[in-house]
Formats: structure tokens, sequence, C-alpha cells
């Protein structure tokens, strides 16, 4: 029965049926093709009102994805019977396998049918997929416009499929339809390109750009579009009067392009000027221009596509003040060649400010009228912010469904004929009259709570995750939390909330949760290099899904060697011994209480500080937990019991063996957008450890015993596009609680500074008082700001400014002792991982300390 046929009785039976709902949907027959392919074909759902054109468009999708599968014979049955099930046969029929394939317009002996099929997934017998055409043919395309058939170019004109007979001979398979792949190879003619008079790009950085333009198609216009990309690349960069010129030269195998480029100077902005504004002072346009302003308009250089961006900015800042019709009428420009700048003149028009002269609002009960106009940022006898007002509206729909309310409305958004529209406006766009006609539909409690494709996941794992129960109001925002609960267990690849009225309580929703699970297992590692680290290797093995309960252990591990000239000449021992750092984790989530997580850990490690070296066996146990109601704070306890072995040292006093316990109680607040890559945002720590006899620390030969506070907070702040600006305070404060006459805090425990991550431009540790007994107390202050630049996606740049100071027994915010160190650091993200350059100088060095020092970072370390 074809698909047609299937449709007709699709339509008897549903008009027999009288159906008004679709309780259940039957199918039968898959055997290729994923159920979940087969699922997001179908436009009809369990629990909604039958439609027939569905029906129709859920067969036709069925045909054309197992067609993209290789069954192109595949056909459907199915009928609705008076119980509301939706069944569908399906016969699935021979696929269409590979045969051989076929290259046409191949000549050249660099360029072999070998070569080309060798990285290609479709082998001869294989069932032929939509994506398997897909991907020969981006690998064939790829291939040759590699550099290796420069010289014998080709484009792939098309990919043909050509039904034939039999299976080749020798080859046993189950019935089937067999097919060549034909693919159509035209040559191209050989074309070369030079440049001349260059300096600020690149012959690199233009060949690029020819090989992009080359990339979208090798035609007679190429040499033009070439031309146009040179010439708006360098206006890009402020070159605003470059001229490129295009000589061709005919040989007997190629045909050669020269463009001669005059770059001319790089163009300044010498002046902005404002004509038609009336009730904007110039100098506050001028203000909001430059904030709108990519980077180099910023700088002060003209680029005539930043410009047009920056004024649209501002119009669309006038229109948020309530001047709705503004906007920006032409811009002319004037080169002053004695000067060699540009003169902009902005012509705009503001015209009339809007005021709101009425807000009403009629069909709420779930929330005040003042509590909605709050919402809105919306008050009569004020200037209309269209944006704002937008913004509320998405605002007040939200606040309408995390209280349940998911079908709420405000039904005259998008007005029919007769009805009044959100914003009516009068007397020229003088006046605005609100009126929101809301409909707050039914408040949806939680039904049943489905969860499917928990195979090697105990069940209750992800229903202690939701933040609700059945018969909880249903709140959006407790919907999209647990999802994020769900995520952040790290075992499943794919998540997916449905909601689906239930068919026997009113206003309530069924949730089903489809799930999808990862692999639990990870291994992972690399490889970089730091001038004051050395070589560095280190890498990573986990399991994250434990006794089916979300448990999870980890091992971790790295390992570098200093180069000689930064090794310490007067160590006893063997100056530049290997370093390692060994952990062994165990995370167990929900321990004893709600979200409460258990993480023990086991570590060695064998470290080089400035005055001394060390060996580290450590047993850690934390508890760590968020604290509800308050985003972003968790607070944790941890108690460790380490020994250190303590060598290498300046004074031989301090070569000993030490044992230390101690418990430490953490505060954590994360306000930042992005943890690994923040643009805005706050994050703010706080911990203060205690060490005593009691917790374990040595009391033989000598005494252990310490309190220490230390705090942090880092601000995130976006001035412009992608410039960021960094600003930090780091403090610190420890104190011996050993009775004179004991060896003081341990050298391990002491506070020391300098380095990348405290005061740039000194060496690790270079500001420490470990040649001093810490009989009372010692304690630091960090400051640290940065402002990041960004010169392209994968280029940055970064001034920055460092301060610190140690001091003894005392503590000041900003202490005599300062020191201070600014500098600049270049960023660059690379395909084996970034590249880092910090140069960072001392502000009046001592006599004898280095006057700056370079950090070199390559690879992720």
């Amino acid at each position: 029965m074809n698909a047609s046929r299937g449709l007709a009785l699709l339509l008897l039976f549903s008009t027999f049926a009288g159906a008004e709902e679709i309780e259940q949907i039957e199918i039968e027959g898959i055997h290729s093709v994923p159920k979940s392919k087969i699922e997001t074909a179908l436009e009809v759902a369990p629990g909604e009102t039958w439609e027939l054109k569905k029906a129709e468009r859920s067969l036709i999708n069925l045909k054309a994805i197992y067609a993209s599968y290789g069954y192109s014979e595949a056909q459907f049955t199915n009928r609705l019977d008076r119980n509301g099930v939706w069944k569908i046969d399906i016969r699935e029929g021979r696929p269409t396998r590979l045969k051989q394939f076929i290259w046409t317009g191949l000549r050249t002996p660099e360029m072999t049918p070998e070569n080309l099929q060798r990285n290609l997934n479709l082998k001869p017998g294989d069932i032929i997929t939509r994506e398997h055409i897909d991907d020969a043919k981006r690998k064939i395309e790829n291939a040759i416009n590699g550099r290796s058939y420069s010289d014998h170019p080709y484009r792939l004109q098309d990919v043909y499929l050509l039904p034939v007979g039999p299976p080749p001979e020798g080859v046993s398979s189950p019935p089937s339809l067999w097919a060549n792949v034909e693919f159509l190879l035209v040559p191209t003619e050989r074309l070369t390109f030079g440049f001349r008079g260059n300096e600020r790009l690149t012959r690199t950085e233009l060949s690029d750009l020819v090989e992009e333009q080359r990339s979208i198609g090798q035609d007679k216009a190429l040499p033009e579009r070439i031309k146009q990309k040179i010439e708006e690349q360098y206006r890009s960069l402020g070159y605003a009067t470059v001229e490129v010129a295009v000589f061709s030269f005919e040989h007997p195998d190629e045909r050669h392009f020269t463009y001669v480029i005059k770059e001319g100077p790089r163009v300044e902005l010498e002046s902005i000027r404002f004509d038609g504004n009336t009730s904007f002072a110039p100098a506050e346009l001028e203000r909001i221009f430059f904030e709108n302003a990519p980077l180099l308009v910023q700088r002060g250089y003209y680029v005539e596509k930043d410009v047009q961006t920056a004024a649209e900015g501002m119009a669309e800042w006038m229109r948020s003040q309530g001047f709705l019709s503004a906007r920006i009428v032409s811009i002319h420009q004037t080169y002053v060649e004695a000067t060699r700048r540009m003169r902009v003149l902005v012509y705009l028009y503001e015209g009339d400010v809007t005021t709101v002269r009425s807000a009403r609002i009629s069909g709420a009960t779930a929330f005040s009228t003042a509590e909605i106009l709050a919402a809105l940022h919306l008050s009569e006898n004020t200037p209309l912010n269209l944006y704002t007002f937008t913004e509320g509206l998405e605002r007040l729909k939200q606040m309408y469904r995390n209280k349940g309310h998911l079908s709420m409305q405000v039904q005259n958004e998008n007005p029919t004929e007769g009805k009044t529209a959100v914003v009516a406006y009068s007397l020229n766009n003088r006046f605005a009259d609100i009126q929101l006609d809301i409909e707050e539909g039914p408040q949806y409690l939680v039904g049943e709570i489905q969860i499917e494709g928990q195979e090697q996941t105990a069940p209750w794992i992800v229903r202690r995750e939701m933040e609700f129960d059945e018969g909880d109001v249903l709140e959006e925002s407790k919907l999209t939390e647990s999802e994020s609960n769900i995520r952040r267990l790290g075992i499943f690849s794919k998540i997916q909330f449905q909601l689906r009225d239930d068919p026997v309580r009113a206003r309530t929703k069924q949730i089903r949760v489809i799930l999808g699970e990862a692999a639990p297992g990870l291994l992972a590692g690399g490889l970089g290099v730091r001038n004051d680290l050395g070589l560095r290797v280190f890498g990573s093995l986990s399991y994250s899904n434990l006794w089916r309960q979300n448990h999870t252990w980890s091992l971790s591990g790295s390992l570098n060697r200093r180069f000689e000239l930064f090794c310490r000449a007067d160590a006893q021992e063997d100056p530049c011994f290997l370093e390692f750092q060994f952990r062994l984790g165990y995370v167990w989530p929900w321990f004893l209480i709600n979200r409460l997580t258990f993480r023990p850990e086991v570590s060695v490690e064998k470290r080089r500080y400035i005055q001394f070296d060390s060996i580290t066996t450590a047993v850690t146990t934390t508890l760590e937990r968020n604290i509800p109601g308050i985003r972003g704070l968790s607070a944790a306890l941890t108690y460790s019991l380490e020994r250190t072995k303590q060598f290498n040292a300046a004074s031989s006093i301090d070569n000993k063996t030490l044992t230390i316990g101690a418990i430490t109680p953490s505060l954590k607040l994360d306000w930042r957008d992005d943890p690994l890559s923040p643009n805005s945002g706050v994050f703010a720590s706080a911990s203060y450890e205690i060490a005593t006899a009691f917790l374990g620390s040595q009391a033989d030969p000598f005494q252990v015993g310490y309190s220490k506070f230390q705090f942090r907070t880092d601000g995130f702040i976006p001035l412009a596009s992608n410039l960021i600006w960094y600003l930090s305070f780091r403090t610190g404060y420890e104190r011996n609680n050993i009775p004179s006459g004991s060896d003081g805090i341990p050298l391990i425990k002491q506070f020391a500074l300098g380095g990348a991550g405290s005061l740039r431009g000194y060496k690790l540790q270079e500001i420490n008082v470990q040649d001093v007994l810490i009989l009372g107390s010692l304690a630091y202050v960090n400051y640290r700001t940065q402002l990041d630049f960004p010169i392209t996606e994968s280029l940055r740049f970064g001034p920055f400014a460092d301060a610190g100071a140690l001091m003894i027994d005392s503590f000041q915010l900003f202490p005599e002792s300062m020191r201070f160190g600014i500098g600049f650091g270049i960023h660059y993200q690379t395909p084996i991982g970034p590249f880092n350059i910090d140069w960072g100088f001392k502000i009046a060095p001592k006599l004898g300390e280095d006057p700056n020092r370079i950090d070199v970072t390559i690879g992720l370390l």
C-alpha cells in the first residue's frame, strides 16, 4: 500500500472513530532507523487534538527520513482505532547499497581514485545514506582544494546516484538495491597571485584571503572579488584611502594576477559632529557614539563600517530615551589631505519624544497592577522606552510561568481587527496609551513524572534532582533548575523535558523526562611548556557513574622538569629534580543529607619552592553544599592530614619533616557569567584554617599550631565590545598559636608573593620571609588589575598593574613596604592550546633584583 492510499485510510478511520485526542502511538517495523529519528518526524503527539494535516505531514517526514537512510522503497500503513490509538506499520523494503565509485573527469596522476577514496566512510557493499553522501562530498572537496593538488586544480561539480543491476560478483548480502556513486570533476583554470606594495598586511594574510575567495568558487569574477576583499580588509584596519590595482599576465599553463596595493596612511578621526539634534547635546551624543563604536573607532581611527555601526547604536539609544522616530539620515565624511584625517558629520532626525499618557491592566489577578507596572518599568507621564517595555513584557510572562500559569497570554499583543493594540500612539507619536489585556489561564499542577533512558543509572538519582514533586504548582523556573541539576550530574548526553495534559486530572501536566546516557569514563591529557617550569606532561582518568549512583572516582597527575636556567644554584641535592603531583579522588553526592557532597582525596607531590623543596603526602576530606536561597553561594568544611618533608632549605634548620592536621571552613560566591571565560560578574571566597595537636598536628619534637584566614574577591566589568576590566583584591592573615620558643609557622604554610598568580614582574614566591622565624603573625595584601583588549578573535592584549606586600606582626591595607609591578600580556589561541607571553616590570627594583621578568606558556597548563 503506498503513502497516498495510507493517507486515505487515515482519513476514513479518523472520521469513523471520531476521536478528538490521540491517546497513544504504536509503531511497528522499525529496524534500520533510530527510534529517536522516527519520533522527531511525527508532528502529532499523545494528548494532542487529532489533526489530519499533521498526520499527513508526519508520513511525508517518515518517507524522507527512510530515504535519507538508504531505504527509498519504504512503505507505511496506518490507522486510527476507536480508542484513539494511532498505529503505524512500516515496511522498510530493500536498502540501496554501493556497488562502486565512478570518477568522471579525473585525469591527473597526482590525484587518483585510491587517494580520494582512502578517507571516505562509505565502502562498496555499504548502505548509501544521505549522511554518507554529504560526508563524501565534503571530504572530496577538501582534498581537491588541498595544496598537494594546487598545480592541477579541479572542482567537484556534482554527485550522482546511478541505479545498477545485480550485486558485484562474490558479494552476498540481504536483498538490496544497488547503485554506483559518480563524482563529476571538472578542471578549473590554474591561477596564481602575487602582491606588491603591501606593508600592513603580510603576504601570508593576503594569501589566506585569496584562498578564502577561491574556496567560494573559481569563476571569472574571482580576481575582482579578491581586489574588493583586499580593499575591505585594509579599510577595516583604518586605511580609508587604500587603492588596489590588478594586472593579469597570460602564460602557457597559467594565468597570473598581480595586485599593486597603495596603502596610504592609516586615517585618524579629526572630529565627529552632529546636525539635526535639538534635544540632545553634542557632547552627550559624542559620548554615546563612542560607547557604541567598535574598538578601532574608539582608538581614534576612521573605519567607514564601524562609524556606521556606532551611529546606528547612537540612534538606538535615542529611541530608548523615548524618541521613537529617531534615525540616522546620512553620514558625510571629508578627508583632509593636509592632516591625513577624516571629518565626520552625522545628519540625524530626532522626532518628538513619546510620553506614556496612561497605563491600564485588565484580567490580572495573580499580580497587582503595581507589580505588573514595575516589571514593565512603566509609569505614566514618563518617556516611553520601547526596549525596556518589550523586555518587561517577557519578564511579566516569565513571572506568570513561574507561578504555574504556563498558558498566560497578552491577548492584544498581536491584535486582530476591532481590538486595541498594547501601545496606541496619538498626536504624531507624542503620546502613548498602554493597555494590557491579560488572559492568565489556569494554574497548572505537577502530575505524573515519567523518566526514560536510565539504563546504567539508578532511577532515584534523577528523581532526587527534581525541584518539584507531584501535586506541586508547576513553576517554569523549577523546571529549568531541575534540568540544570540533571545536566550538572555529567552522566547524560541528552536531557529533554516534555509536558502534556493529564487525561484524568484537569489543570495538571504530566512531565516526561527523556534522557540519553553518556559514556561515564573519561581519559584526557596533554603537554605544554613554561619557561620557569620547563616541559610539563599532565593527564587524568575518571569514571562518573559508579554503582549506578553518580559516584565518581578520578586520578590525575602531572610531571615537569625545569630548564637548567631556572633551577636553584644553592640546592644541596639535585637542583632540577623531576617534579610531580598525583591525586586520587572520590565524589559522593547527596552524602547523608540533601545535596551535601563528600570529597575524600589522597595526594602526593614533589615541588620546588624559591628557598626550599618539599615532598608532601596528604589525605583530605571535604563536605560541600550550596546554600539554599542565595544564588552561587556554597559552603565547605575540609579536614586535612599531611606529612611534609622539607629539604634543600636555605637554612639547614628548616630541613625537617612535619605532620600537620587542620580543619578549614570556607565560603564561595560565584556570580560570574562564565566560570571558565568570564566577561562580567563577581567571584569571592573566604576560608579559615586552624591546625592544632587535637586535629593531628605533631607535638614532638616540636609543636605545630597556627590559624590562617584568607579572602579573595574578583570583579569583571565589561567596558565596551569585548573589552573587559579585571579587578582583584586578595588578603590573608595567619598567626602562630604555639608559645614562644617553638619553631613558628612552618615554611610550607607561610604566605609568599610573586609570579603570575599574585605579583607579575617577580619570580614565583620572590617576596617572602622564609628566612625569618614567624613566632607571631604574618599577613599580606595583593591588588591586581588588567584591561583585556581584543585584537582579533584569537589574539588579545592586556596591560596590567599589580601591587602586594607581606607584613610581620602587623596588618595594613596600604603598607609602606608595598611592591609594584606593571606590564602587558599577549595571549594567542593556537590549535595546540594557548600561547601566552606576560612581560612584567618592577617599579623601583631593589639592588640585585632583576628589573623585569618574562613568563612564556605554550599549551594547556
